[in-house]
């Protein structure tokens, strides 16, 4: 009932954002669980060719819509994947006219076992996934 109450006190552009990024994040989730990563990042390009207006891309901060994919992935089961996030993210910010990019890095844990993680830079700034990150290599994800 408190989500649905801060969903309505959110003005009507934040509102339409965050639907977007709950709609993406689904999208990107289902894509990877039963796609693979090329395909996913294929139809993600295609939309991001699609900028939104630019007097709308400048009034909204890249941390802000950051903040309604964070909102939108609890709302998504296995939203919280951070190469999800961060793949949504992305595609959000570059219609807006920023420069974003996913990276991907690799590292071991305690049990010497391969691990992996994704996050996004915009413009110089990490805005998902930032957590831990200097503890990973990055690598070159594939090509789409």
């Amino acid at each position: 009932m408190q989500l649905a109450r801060r969903f309505f006190l959110l003005p009507w552009s934040e509102r339409f954002l965050l639907f977007k990024a709950w709609m993406l994040i689904g999208f990107v989730r289902v894509s990877l669980l039963v796609g693979r990563f090329t395909g996913t990042k294929r139809v993600l390009d295609w939309l991001q060719r699609r900028p939104v207006p630019r007097l709308v891309a400048r009034r909204r901060l890249a941390r802000r819509v950051a903040r309604m994919v964070e909102l939108a992935s609890h709302l998504i089961p296995g939203g919280r994947h951070c190469l999800t996030r961060a793949m949504a993210l992305e595609v959000l910010l570059r219609r807006r006219g920023y420069r974003a990019d996913v990276k991907i890095g690799v590292a071991r844990d305690d049990s010497g076992k391969l691990i992996a993680h994704a996050w996004l830079h915009c413009e110089g700034v990490v805005l998902i996934g930032g957590e831990g990150a200097a503890n990973y290599v990055e690598v070159s994800p594939p090509s789409s």
